[in-house]
């Protein structure tokens, strides 16, 4: 049974074997009497009481709470003795263990050679390579690739700065020893009392330059604030309450985006995983958003930001999968394009009249709606979609007839699925007479999906033979600009006809 004594570190407590703590406080005693007569002493003890506090959390693990006497051991070891100052020859000794040892570097951002954050001069420090470089490459891709500024920002987050001269000596890769903690306060010391004068002439403007600083955080805080809210509020509105909002009709009413989804998909799965797959992305993006906005506000301890941060690139790297396999799925659904041909009409004489056939439709009290509905694109009625806009090829004739085609076209996840769902496209457009009431709008059964259906009609025309649309020729027409026929015309949905 050994007797244990509960101590603070820097306000952080902890639980000591009697003889362990009774180590550390020689160990502490020995180097305020060996550093006593040495510049900075006081920040030299808090960085070493920094280092042994690191190094404690580190080595207590699996549930353990007491400090024994061997991890004290330990940490002195890694960190040097006190006796090693009193001469030049254990110095070098000690510095020559501890380098032998390889230590680990972390990633700073370095503060003392910041032009704005020190994220580059960290990067640096880390990778042991001129600054320079570094800054050139962040250049690079701010300029070619439009990320840079949004990567610098955000490691600009979640990146600690490197305040003691043990996190300075971690972050360049050194030993961190009594001789480097040292000798690294030596040259911060050094440093500020070099540009003392020169801060001291530049403080005004200093503390101009903070204050526009935090002005604009606070502005970047609140816009990225508001933006997280307003994605936040529209992926829950798309997720759970699915607002009808596209323009396409079903039923008198508005489509949702599931609803649509379906009739893109094959499968129920795809439709659920683009859903989802969106609404993570979202989620990602939201969880950043928020991290800036209140990171500009307030401090957020570094190991919450990773986890935060982590959270919100695992959510973006699921949504991104989810969505690439329904899109992949759908891109197989669209794999094969079919397009079948058949003769509807013949006709002999001289011209040819086109009328659109637009739909007359009877409502309560033996009324006929004139009035056309607005082009939404395609609507859906009785399990069947219907889509408006039919195009017209014109061609010459191999005989002294008028030649009426209707071409249908589709694709599908294979070329006979593609001819199948051409098949099934209908349309009311018929011939009577010298007269070819041409219907603008065209149907399919909504179980086929929506798979690019189109309507083509190629009319022959003989020689001497001409087309007449509202009174006017419209094959052969020469276009004075060119000097070419036309040779296309569309008829939307609402019986307007233009030509090409």
């Amino acid at each position: 049974m050994n007797k244990t004594i509960s101590i603070h570190l820097q306000g952080i407590p902890f639980i000591l074997e009697e003889q362990a703590y009774d180590q550390l406080s020689e160990y502490l005693s020995s180097l305020r009497r060996v550093l006593a007569d040495e510049e900075g002493v006081e920040d030299i003890l808090q960085d070493v009481e920094l280092r042994i506090i690191e190094l404690i959390q580190t080595q207590l693990a699996g549930g353990k709470q007491v400090v024994e006497l061997q991890l004290i051991m330990d940490i002195m070891s890694k960190i040097g003795q006190p006796t090693a100052f009193g001469s030049e020859e254990k110095s070098i000794h000690v510095n020559e263990l501890n380098e032998s040892k390889k230590p680990v570097r972390r990633f700073f951002r370095d503060s003392d050679n910041a032009l704005v954050g020190g994220v580059c001069a960290g990067a640096a420090a880390y990778f042991n390579i001129d600054v320079v470089i570094v800054r050139a490459i962040y250049l690079i891709t701010f300029v070619t690739f439009g990320v840079g500024g949004l990567l610098y920002f955000i490691l600009w987050i979640i990146i600690p700065t490197a305040k003691t001269s043990s996190e300075k000596l971690q972050m360049k890769g050194q030993a961190v020893n009594l001789e480097n903690m040292k000798s690294e306060l030596g040259t911060a010391a050094s440093r500020i009392k070099k540009e003392a004068k020169s801060l001291r002439n530049r403080s005004e403007l200093g503390n101009v330059a903070r204050k526009i600083g935090r002005i604009l955080g606070y502005g970047i805080g609140i816009i990225s604030l508001l933006t997280g809210t307003i994605l936040l509020v529209t992926t829950l509105i798309f997720l759970l309450i699915q607002p009808q909002f596209i323009p396409v009709e079903i039923q008198g009413q508005h489509f949702t985006l599931h609803e649509l989804l379906l009739l893109v998909f094959e499968k129920t799965t795809d439709q659920r995983m683009a859903i989802w797959g969106i609404g993570l992305i979202n989620f990602s993006l939201i969880g950043i958003c928020f991290l800036i906005g209140i990171r500009s506000f307030k401090s957020i301890p570094s190991k919450h930001l990773f986890i935060a941060f982590g959270t919100s690139l695992v959510l973006f790297i699921v949504g991104i999968s989810s969505s690439a396999v329904a899109g992949i799925n759908f891109a197989k659904s669209m794999a094969s394009y079919g397009e079948i041909e058949k003769e509807v009409a013949s006709f002999n004489g001289n011209n040819l009249t086109i009328i659109p056939q637009l739909s007359k439709r009877k409502v309560l009290g033996g009324y006929t709606v004139n009035s056309e509905d607005d082009e939404l694109g395609f609507y859906i009625r009785n399990g069947n979609i219907f889509f408006q806009g039919v195009s017209i090829t014109y061609e010459n004739s191999t005989d002294s007839l008028f030649h009426i085609y209707q071409m249908n076209n589709s694709q599908g996840n294979s070329h006979e699925s593609a001819i199948n769902n051409a098949r099934q496209i209908k349309n009311a457009s018929m011939l009577k007479d010298s007269i070819f009431f041409l219907d603008p709008t065209f149907s399919f059964p909504k179980s086929n999906k929506l798979r690019d259906q189109k309507i083509n009609y190629k009319i022959t025309v003989p020689i001497n033979g001409t087309i007449t649309i509202n009174g006017n020729v419209v094959y052969p027409i020469i276009d004075t600009t060119s000097t070419e026929t036309i040779k296309h015309g569309y008829f939307s949905g609402n019986g307007a006809y233009w030509e090409w």
